[in-house]
């Protein structure tokens, strides 16, 4: 069995895991990591395929004519080390036809191949395939059948196939363009076995099984780089997993699998205000392969729906390259107050006599009303109750509140406002990472006229200046609610807080707005049932 051997050609410092830690200078070692392989090839009298890369073409013709005059293929591996989903279809058009005729101007033949920069074609950028099929290439060997971070169609097959342009892992027997698969041995699991970091890593006894097993079907796609067998590759100061593709965490995406009535969701930090994807800096691009994570997870198990909440002021671009809709969610309000004092910049500064909020804070303390900070949940479960079925919203379960109270103390933080000994309103907060976020205003209808809601802003607004916070957070406020021009008074900022929702046909039917108003009218008629039955709950916990 005739096996093929692929050398991308490109820069050592192109490699993705390392990039974020390079020096200020990267030497240029293109020549002297490619002519020990050309001298082995031409010893054994094999020849391979490299894919070059543009910007080495440009500034070594002299090198990629001799590699073409030695007898190997010269393909094209875009002009710039790119991801594709970096691109748009313009973008990547332009890319690979500068490649392409860089490389004819220098060996005076068209290439016939195209690989994409780490592998980075897969379902979400099949449209690739179609333009590589109108500049007139005659095969692509860009798809890897795993799942990785970074690249992959795990579904797709091990062996030389035409691939649908609909579906990368579907054959189409009468399309036009070849694809050679970079090699794995199908297991339980596919292992990939084809090359680089894999190559290095596994031992030789287990390539030569795997080689071998492969070659009873198919010839087997093997792939390295010249900076891989060379030497004097310079070693990076970097995190040690940062130089392996499944290694070093950069990024963490909290989420949920929950059972909505609009069927199962993927939900990030569900009931809350927001908590979408935390990449590192530097690795925002890393947004990309959390998405596609999400998106696969609908394609392939089952899910109906994911929704993705990020923080406010927050957008996306990358979320919808990979065909997430976004959807305007909330408002949120916050105050900045970094390095302010609070009688100066906040009581005598940011409230204004027209919001009247010295008045009004005032006037509580002067009816009786103060504020002490307690966790008697009990108490701060009854006045919830009361807010809900002011508002005709289901509540959640006390048990929600308690593990708050009880699993993130350190972070958490509960306030009263009493008359006499009664509690007629409480705050519930969580302080994290400088921020003091306000989640769970609760109140007693009967005692509006008391500004105890008042008392308790200023109280945590002024908590959060002399304990070195930095912003102070009102949360998330429903469009056209109320609670805008509430939340404005004190002087905060308003930003838009978006979600994102795949697929796009999910984002209207699954607004929350819209399902609130269709069951507040109920719930404000006839409260005691959503209130005093787990019924509130239940719902409540279908409409994360």
């Amino acid at each position: 069995m005739m096996n093929a051997l692929s050398i991308d050609l490109e820069h050592w410092h192109s490699n993705e895991f390392i990039k974020n830690y390079l020096p200020a200078d990267t030497e240029d070692q293109i020549i002297d990591s490619v002519s020990p392989l050309l001298s082995l090839l031409d010893k054994y009298d094999t020849c391979a395929t490299f894919f070059v890369l543009g910007t080495v073409a440009e500034s070594h013709p002299g090198l990629v004519r001799e590699i073409h005059e030695m007898g190997h293929e010269i393909a094209s591996h875009m002009y710039s080390h790119r991801m594709i989903h970096e691109l748009d279809e313009n973008e990547f058009a332009d890319e690979i036809k500068k490649s392409i005729n860089l490389l004819e101007s220098i060996t005076g033949e068209k290439p016939l191949g195209f690989r994409a920069p780490n592998f980075s074609i897969d379902n979400s950028s099949r449209w690739a395939l179609k333009i590589i099929k109108e500049k007139r290439l005659s095969y692509d060997s860009s798809i890897f059948p795993v799942k990785t971070m970074l690249y992959g169609v795990p579904n797709a097959p091990s062996h030389p196939y035409k691939p649908s342009m609909d579906d990368l892992s579907m054959e189409d027997p009468a399309g036009e363009l070849i694809e050679f698969p970079i090699s794995v041995l199908r297991s339980i699991r596919n292992i990939p076995v084809g090359g680089g970091f894999y190559l290095r890593t596994l031992p030789f006894w287990f390539l030569k099984y795997a080689i071998g097993k492969i070659n009873k079907k198919n010839p087997a796609m093997i792939y390295i780089h010249p900076w891989e067998t060379y030497k004097k590759t310079p070693r990076i100061r970097a995190p040690l997993f940062s130089r392996f593709p499944h290694g070093e965490i950069v990024g963490i995406s909290p989420a949920f699998s929950v059972k909505t009535l609009l069927g199962k969701a993927i939900v990030s930090m569900p009931f809350f205000e927001y908590g979408g994807p935390c990449v590192r800096k530097g690795f925002e691009g890393f947004i990309y392969a959390i998405s596609k994570y999400y998106k696969d997870k609908v394609e392939d198990d089952g899910i109906d729906y994911v929704e993705l909440r990020i923080s406010p002021g927050e957008k996306n671009e990358d979320l919808m390259k990979n065909g997430f809709s976004r959807q305007l969610k909330a408002y949120g309000f916050h105050i900045n107050v970094k390095d302010m004092d609070f009688e100066k910049d906040i009581w005598r500064g940011l409230y204004t006599k027209k919001s009247r909020v010295r008045n009004s804070v005032r006037k509580a303390k002067k009816k009786g009303v103060r504020v002490k900070e307690d966790d008697d949940m009990g108490a701060y479960y009854r006045l919830y109750l009361k807010t809900m079925s002011k508002l005709g919203t289901p509540p959640h379960p006390r048990e929600l509140f308690d593990n708050i109270n009880k699993h993130i103390a350190p972070y958490s933080r509960f306030t009263f406002a009493y008359l006499s000994k009664k509690p007629i309103a409480a705050m519930m907060s969580l302080c994290y990472n400088k921020r003091d976020l306000m989640v769970g205003l609760v109140s007693d209808p009967a005692y509006y006229d008391l500004h105890a809601n008042d008392l308790l802003y200023n109280e945590q607004i002024e908590y959060a200046t002399k304990n070195g916070f930095e912003v102070v957070d009102f949360g998330r406020t429903r469009p056209n609610s109320t609670y805008e021009r509430y939340k404005r008074k004190w002087g905060a900022i308003q930003t838009e807080m978006y979600s994102y929702v795949y697929p796009k046909t999910a984002a209207e039917r699954i607004n929350p707005y819209k399902n609130y108003l269709r069951f507040s009218g109920l719930t404000k008629r006839i409260p005691w049932i959503f209130t005093k039955t787990r019924i509130g709950p239940h719902l409540a916990e279908r409409f994360p």
